[in-house]
């Protein structure tokens, strides 16, 4: 569901978080990568066309075909995707770590109240432009870090 108002940005935040989820399970992107999206027909056909452009700029961002989707209803809008990719063993061992292991933010503490400040009209516009600079950034370190 959204987390800002402007559908571009929510396309860009959404997919920036689906595709960031796989980065950080120490997935490399691969030629074999796909996205699929889910969006709800809540909206009007502007607004949904909009969402699916701030996706699909993260996801060519990042060098990955959107393939498929589906969509749903419901009263709030909702975009997704669902990446998938190649996972080796190699990569399953790399997860499990050990302690005194480092960890490394691929964002600033915080973006969630800005969020919050947002939904209540207390957000100024320049906090505005930084939470969305943070939100649709792609954690694409976590593979090349290990």
């Amino acid at each position: 569901m959204p987390i800002v108002d402007d559908p571009f940005d929510f396309g860009r935040i959404a997919a920036a978080n689906a595709l960031s989820d796989v980065y950080a399970m120490v997935v490399r992107r691969s030629s074999r990568w796909r996205c699929s999206p889910c969006r709800s027909r809540c909206c009007p056909p502007h607004v949904i066309r909009e969402i699916l452009r701030g996706g699909e700029a993260i996801c060519a961002e990042a060098g990955i075909p959107i393939a498929g989707g589906h969509s749903i209803d419901s009263v709030e809008p909702i975009y997704g995707l669902a990446p998938s990719g190649s996972f080796t063993r190699a990569s399953e061992a790399q997860l499990a770590g050990t302690a005194g292991d480092a960890l490394i933010l691929g964002k600033p503490l915080g973006v969630g109240i800005l969020s919050a400040a947002l939904k209540k009209g207390q957000l100024p516009a320049a906090d505005y432009r930084a939470m969305t600079r943070y939100h649709d950034r792609l954690n694409r370190a976590g593979p090349e870090l290990r």
